[in-house]
């Protein structure tokens, strides 16, 4: 019974810490103003240069009914990517263990799994619309996504035997997350997002088909 108190306690601090980090990319996308302007490289009016132009460009579009700032290449994403997000974000969401019984596990770990389906409610509601940085964002939420789910799962069948996953099924996910991320290109690829974000998102769909 006290090593059960004692896993309890840490699963949920360790829950708490995770659960605190992981919507922090996802919530991005939430925040953006509507405008969604595209200002890192400064140069507004897409003429090369970054002069006294480009100030007054701005003024012009916010205050003016001007043309808005020209997006520059680095934060262009592109329309196929952003749709194979939301259609993956779409799957998870389907795949997700019910809510009724999310509700039945303890505060800490039924609030992990909140957090998780946020991050694919954001992407599957709003991906159409983002841009480079709130793609990296939601990347990075993957990434949290990626390490929580084997602490919710392990936490589940350790307190809960009865409630447990099937465990061959989790192994088989993960041998396979592992072999699409071993496939993927360097991070300093250009591909390496698209590939990450595929990998991550079919091991949570795969993860959650285990229940």
């Amino acid at each position: 019974m006290n090593r059960i108190i004692v896993f309890t306690l840490s699963a949920g601090l360790a829950l708490a810490v995770l659960s605190q980090i992981l919507p922090a990319g996802a919530q991005q996308a939430e925040d953006l103003p509507p405008t969604r302007l595209r200002l890192r490289n400064g140069d507004v009016n897409g003429d090369g240069k970054h002069d006294i132009s480009d100030p007054v460009y701005l003024l012009s579009f916010l205050f003016s009914g001007g043309p808005a700032p020209i997006e520059s290449e680095e934060d262009a994403v592109s329309p196929e990517l952003l749709a194979e997000i939301q259609a993956g974000a779409v799957r998870v969401l389907a795949s997700f263990p019910a809510e009724e019984r999310i509700a039945m596990l303890p505060a800490p770990i039924s609030n992990g799994f909140v957090k998780v389906r946020k991050v694919f409610v954001t992407a599957a509601t709003s991906a159409p619309t983002w841009t480079k940085p709130e793609v990296e964002g939601y990347l990075d939420s993957l990434h949290w996504v990626a390490v929580l789910l084997p602490v919710l799962n392990w936490s589940i069948c350790r307190i809960f035997p009865q409630a447990c996953v099937d465990q061959e099924c989790l192994d088989r996910c993960e041998d396979e997350y592992n072999l699409c991320m071993s496939n993927c290109p360097p991070v300093t690829s250009p591909d390496y997002l698209p590939c990450s974000i595929a990998c991550t998102t079919a091991y949570a769909e795969c993860t959650f088909k285990c229940w």
